[in-house]
């Protein structure tokens, strides 16, 4: 089974701005040093 949710969902629920939202998964996907095709992270 597939969860697809759009940014602005999350965000609308979140209460967040998308470029806020979008600066801080930024800032996470940097310091785990998380690629697109990083094995460590994905399933």
């Amino acid at each position: 089974m597939s969860l697809n949710v759009s940014v602005h969902e999350i965000c609308e629920y979140f209460g967040t701005g998308q470029s806020t939202t979008s600066q801080k998964s930024n800032m996470i996907r940097d310091m785990f040093k998380m690629g697109y095709f990083g094995g460590e992270f994905s399933t």
